[in-house]
C-alpha cells in the first residue's frame, strides 16, 4: 500500500523549524544578527529636575506610563532610527538664545544636543556623543571604556516645550 504525503505540510514544518533555530541562535550575545549593540540606550546620571524643566514625580500615572512606554519603543531601534522618523531632533549646541533652559555646568561643552518627542507637548531634553567621536576609547578609574553616539543622556523633562522655543507660525 502506498502512503500518501503532503509535501505542502512538510516544507511548512520544516520551514518553522529552521525559524525557530535561526532565532534561537540569534538571542546568543555573539551572534552576528544579534542587535543588541544597535538598540539605543538611555541615561539618567544628568538629569536636572528643576524649573523649568520637571521632575517625573510631576507626572500622572498615566503620563508616566506613557513616558515609559515611548522609551521602551525607542530602545528597540539605533538613535538615526529615530532622527530620520522625525521622533528625535538633533540640535547640535545648546540654544542658548531660544531656550528657558540653561546649560548645566555638570554636561560637557562639546556634546550634541537634542529631544525626543513624548507628546504633543512633551519632550526629552538631552545630549549624545558627537558621532566623530564614537567609538574613541577614554580611561576612566584604571578601566577603559569606548564612547557611545547610540546612548541618550537624559537632562530636562520639558513638558512645556520650553528648550527650544520656536514661534506659531500663522
Amino acid at each position: 500500500m502506498k502512503k500518501f504525503g503532503n509535501n505542502q505540510r512538510d516544507r511548512f514544518f520544516i520551514q518553522k523549524q529552521t525559524e525557530k533555530i535561526s532565532t534561537e541562535e540569534k538571542r546568543v550575545f555573539s551572534h552576528e544578527q544579534n542587535n543588541i549593540s544597535s538598540r539605543l540606550k538611555f541615561n539618567l546620571s544628568y538629569f536636572r529636575p528643576e524649573s523649568p524643566g520637571y521632575d517625573f514625580s510631576n507626572l500622572t500615572p498615566e503620563n508616566l506610563h506613557v513616558l515609559i512606554g515611548k522609551l521602551k519603543e525607542y530602545s528597540k531601534e539605533p538613535l538615526i532610527y529615530w532622527e530620520n522618523q522625525n521622533n528625535y531632533e538633533k540640535y547640535g549646541n545648546f540654544p542658548e538664545e531660544k531656550s528657558d533652559f540653561f546649560h548645566p555646568e555638570s554636561v560637557p561643552t562639546e556634546v550634541s544636543w537634542g529631544r525626543f518627542r513624548i507628546g504633543r507637548m512633551e519632550r526629552l531634553v538631552g545630549f549624545t556623543v558627537p558621532q566623530s567621536h564614537h567609538g574613541h576609547k577614554r580611561s576612566f578609574g584604571g578601566k577603559e571604556y569606548f564612547l557611545d553616539y547610540n546612548t541618550f543622556y537624559i537632562v530636562f523633562l520639558d513638558l512645556d516645550h520650553k528648550f527650544y522655543i520656536t514661534s506659531r507660525k500663522k
